[in-house]
C-alpha cells in the first residue's frame, strides 16, 4: 500500500531539515529577514546553517550564533543595492569578535579566484593598517574565513579547510604569506595529486613557443617552395626537444607579412567583439570573457 502514495520531495526535504539530516542556507540581507527564520528556527527545532550574505547580520549577531552555524559574508563590498543599504564593511569583524564562525564570499566569479585577497579585508576592517598596527584579526586568522570556516559552516571540516593528517590534501604553495597581493602560487594540489607547478608551466611555455615556431617556419617554408621563392632552403629545425636553440634569425619579408596579418587580423576579432559588446549596453573594459562568447 505504500507505493500507492504520492511522494512529495518538497516535503521530504522539510523532513530531512526538522530531523536534522539537512542544513538550510538561507539568502538574507536584512535583519527582519535573518530574525524571522531564527524564530521559525525556535518554533520547529532545527538548526540553520549559514546566513548567505547576511549584510546586516552584525545587527543581531547574538541571534544569528545562537541559532546558525555561522555567516558567510561579503567583504566590502556593502551598500549596493537598496535594500541593503544600512550594511557595512565592518560586519565581519564585528561578527567574529562576538563569536561567530565567519566566512567570506563572492558572487563574482573573478573575485572567487581571488578569496585570498578578500580575506586580508578582515584585517583592514578590524584595526588599522595591515603591518602597520595591530588590528584584532591578524592575516592568519582573516585566512581562516576563506578556508576552515567555510568548511565548519558546510560540515566539511573533517576533509578539507586545514591541513591535517587524513584529510583530502587540496593544497596552495605560495612564494610568500598569501596575505600580501604580491604572492604568487608555486604549486597546487588536489587529493595529494600535483595539479599545477608553476615551473613545469614555465618549461610548457618554452616547449610551445619553440613548438609554435617550427610550425611558423614549416609552413613558410612549403609556401615558399610552392612559390618558386629561394626562402625554400630549408633552415634548421627547432625541435622541442632540441637543448638549446640557436639564436633567432631576423624575420623574412614573407613571415613579417604572415605575422602581420596575423596581428591585423586578431585586431578586426577585437574590434568587432567591443562593438558586440557595445551594441548589447556593456562596458568592454568591465566585460567578462563569456559576454562576448569566449570560453
Amino acid at each position: 500500500m505504500a507505493d500507492s502514495f504520492h511522494r512529495d520531495l518538497e516535503l521530504d526535504a522539510l523532513a530531512e531539515v526538522l530531523r536534522g539530516d539537512r542544513l538550510i542556507h538561507c539568502h538574507s540581507y536584512r535583519q527582519d529577514e535573518i530574525l524571522m527564520l531564527c524564530r521559525i528556527a525556535d518554533e520547529f527545532g532545527f538548526q540553520i546553517g549559514t546566513f548567505q550574505h547576511g549584510l546586516e547580520c552584525y545587527k543581531v549577531a547574538d541571534q544569528v550564533k545562537a541559532h546558525a552555524r555561522g555567516a558567510s559574508i561579503f567583504t566590502d563590498w556593502w551598500a549596493y543595492k537598496v535594500e541593503v543599504q544600512d550594511a557595512i564593511p565592518f560586519c565581519g569583524p564585528i561578527l567574529h569578535d562576538r563569536g561567530v564562525p565567519v566566512s567570506f564570499n563572492s558572487d563574482s566569479d573573478e573575485l572567487a579566484r581571488r578569496l585570498k585577497d578578500e580575506s586580508i579585508k578582515a584585517t583592514k576592517y578590524s584595526g588599522g593598517q595591515v603591518g602597520v598596527e595591530s588590528p584584532r584579526i591578524s592575516p592568519a586568522q582573516a585566512l581562516r574565513f576563506v578556508t576552515i570556516n567555510p568548511a565548519i559552516q558546510l560540515g566539511i571540516q573533517d576533509r578539507v579547510g586545514s591541513i591535517e593528517v587524513g584529510k583530502d590534501a587540496d593544497l596552495a604553495v605560495w612564494n610568500m604569506p598569501p596575505s600580501s597581493s604580491l604572492s604568487r602560487c608555486e604549486m597546487t594540489f588536489v587529493d595529494g595529486r600535483i595539479l599545477f607547478d608553476l615551473q613545469e608551466d614555465l618549461q610548457r611555455r618554452d616547449w610551445i613557443a619553440r613548438e609554435r615556431a617550427r610550425l611558423i617556419q614549416k609552413i613558410l617554408a612549403q609556401q615558399a617552395r610552392e612559390q618558386g621563392s629561394p626562402l625554400a632552403e630549408p633552415r634548421p629545425d627547432l625541435t622541442p626537444a632540441s637543448p638549446a636553440a640557436p639564436a633567432p634569425s631576423p624575420p623574412s619579408s614573407a613571415r613579417a607579412s604572415l605575422l602581420q596579418r596575423m596581428h591585423d587580423q586578431a585586431d578586426d576579432i577585437r574590434r568587432e567583439r567591443y562593438l558586440a559588446l557595445i551594441r548589447r549596453g556593456l562596458d568592454p573594459r568591465f566585460a567578462r570573457c563569456t559576454d562576448c562568447g569566449d570560453q
